[in-house]
């Protein structure tokens, strides 16, 4: 950014996406489904195309005159038509005017098919996508609010069972000093940065269930 231009350091700004999880599911609701929507894309210009084409052999001087080749006139329906003012940008269609009926055919149609369903197509998977990733993010958070990280007990089974041995806050014992997930996390990355032959017995047993992903000598 130094090199070119301090215009890029404005997309510096987009690292809040990073650090925001429901910024995350937004962008998540565009990639995700990435494939279903550039095929939907391309069913979209196929059929523009063909609107394009019918646009150039019956249409073409409602264009005012950037319609004068196909190619010219299927790029001018793409574009405009992806805008959505496609029909504003040609000639205005009145019931005095040769092939009014054609006109207004070729109208709707392009209203229904591209601005109405393909759209709304297009829309929808997203919508849905974000839905679901958005469900998926709260049942996360709800399993993690309401189950111990390690063993996954209830907490209120957990507070009941602290509670009739006259410990407070059960749960949060469990979770901080009993079964704290990054003494875990900390034991493994000991194990794996430990000599093998230094191992003690236990620890040459769960360096073994690491290597065959095996995680039966956790408290589950």
């Amino acid at each position: 950014a130094q090199c070119t231009t301090p215009v890029y350091f404005s997309f510096t700004m987009l690292d809040v996406v990073f650090h925001s999880p429901v910024l995350g599911n937004v962008i998540l609701a565009v990639t995700k489904p990435g494939k279903t929507l550039m095929l939907t894309g391309f069913v979209g210009l196929v059929i523009m195309f063909q609107f394009g084409l019918v646009a150039f052999y019956v249409f073409r001087p409602d264009f005012h005159g950037s319609c004068s080749s196909a190619v010219g006139c299927i790029v001018t329906v793409v574009y405009e038509g992806m805008q959505g003012v496609l029909m504003e940008f040609m000639s205005s269609n009145v019931p005095s005017k040769e092939g009014y009926v054609a006109r207004v055919a070729f109208d709707l149609s392009f209203y229904t098919v591209i601005t109405t369903v393909l759209m709304n197509v297009i829309f929808g998977i997203i919508i849905d996508t974000f839905g679901e990733l958005r469900d998926k993010q709260a049942e996360r958070e709800e399993h993690l609010r309401t189950k111990a990280f390690v063993s996954c007990l209830d907490r209120q089974e957990v507070d009941r069972e602290a509670q009739l041995r006259g410990i407070r806050n059960g749960f949060d014992v469990l979770e901080e000093q009993r079964q704290n997930r990054w003494d875990y996390m900390y034991f493994i990355f000991y194990v794996k940065e430990k000599d093998p032959t230094e191992y003690s017995g236990p620890e040459t047993r769960i360096a073994e269930a690491l290597l065959k992903k095996d995680i039966s000598w956790l408290p589950i």
